[in-house]
């Protein structure tokens, strides 16, 4: 066999070994490619996931049922405001007393739709205290911001607020302690309405629309226990119902005082009818609340967190059989 015949053979092999290997080389780059593009869904969610548990135990304690809270600017001020009007008159100082600011949300009823607008009546009236300046869009045209204030006599100093006030009778009134020494005015003395007042037709808000939310305000968020119950209310009436949930108050001393772990859309009617029945009293058991948590999750059984079905377990169900992988949380 001459030498250019085997060189041709060669020649002609090496060019068939090359074209594969490009077309192997442009094949795997294809695959590359493929995988390197991102996910259009989160990966947990590709496929049918173990659905989670979640635990939800609300604070019950007797300091729920107040009307205030801590503000930073009050946290701030170097000793307490002496002044318990301004402390719990003002959206500045107690955060969870009414803010013109706001629209106040309407709460869920015990099969978690949305309940009708409070009514309007004779508790329907506010007295605000706001800073001087705040009053056009709260845009801070004053120079004092309770929220930067440091010192008590600036914070509860009586010159550096204005006094609102909206009546049961659809009056307005400006300034002063009381009616005989406060100014009548005949428009919102808020002023125009922020981006958040959606239920406001025009650009400042009637008296009845002030008073609607004012009546909001006080039937679904005035005290700290209402504006838990409101705002977890809302948050479970608008979150997937692939979970499973269990709840209680954090006087729970025994594991039997959470419910049920049970598939949302069954616990539904149930989390409400409870939620919405809740009181206030006692102390705050924070810890022995976790603590139950705990010992809660350590249940074995088919009728425990890790259960199948606990809400309704299967009879021929084992402990073997519980899946270990299922994510469980608890929030308090």
């Amino acid at each position: 066999m001459n030498s250019s015949f085997i060189n041709s053979q060669l020649f002609l092999a090496t060019q068939s070994l090359r074209k594969r290997l490009i077309g192997g080389l442009f094949g795997l780059l294809a695959v590359s490619a493929l995988f390197a593009q991102p996910a259009n869904e989160p990966l947990l969610t590709r496929s049918t996931p173990v659905e989670p548990n979640l635990l939800f135990i609300l604070d019950t304690s007797g300091s729920m049922g107040n009307s205030f809270v801590y503000s930073q600017a009050f946290r701030a001020a170097t000793d307490a405001c002496g002044d318990d009007e301004i402390r719990d008159s003002s959206p500045f100082v107690n955060l969870l007393y009414y803010d013109p600011r706001k629209r106040y949300r309407i709460g869920r009823d015990d099969s978690g739709a949305l309940r009708s607008n409070a009514s309007i009546d004779s508790d329907s009236k506010i007295e605000v205290y706001l800073p001087i300046g705040w009053n056009n869009g709260f845009t801070g045209a004053g120079s004092f911001n309770p929220n930067n204030s440091t010192l008590r006599s600036q914070l509860c100093d009586r010159a550096r607020y204005i006094r609102y006030e909206v009546t049961s009778t659809n009056r307005f009134f400006l300034g002063g302690q009381t009616n005989v020494t406060a100014t009548e005015v005949f428009t919102n003395p808020f002023g125009t309405k922020s981006l958040l007042r959606t239920d406001c037709a025009g650009t400042i808000c009637t008296a009845t629309e002030e008073r609607q939310n004012i009546a909001n305000w006080r039937q679904f968020h005035s005290t700290r226990q209402l504006a838990a119950r409101t705002g977890a209310g809302e948050a479970f009436a608008n979150v997937p119902t692939t979970f499973r949930l269990g709840y209680g108050t954090i006087f729970a001393t025994s594991t039997s005082n959470y419910s049920t772990m049970t598939a949302f859309p069954t616990a539904r009617n149930s989390f409400y009818t409870w939620i919405n029945g809740l009181g206030t009293g006692g102390n705050t058991p924070l810890r022995s609340a976790l603590d139950t948590a705990g010992r809660y999750y350590s249940q074995q059984a088919n009728t425990g967190p890790w259960g199948s079905k606990p809400w309704d377990p299967p009879s021929s169900e084992t402990a073997a059989s519980h899946v270990s992988c299922r994510r469980s949380f608890s929030i308090l």
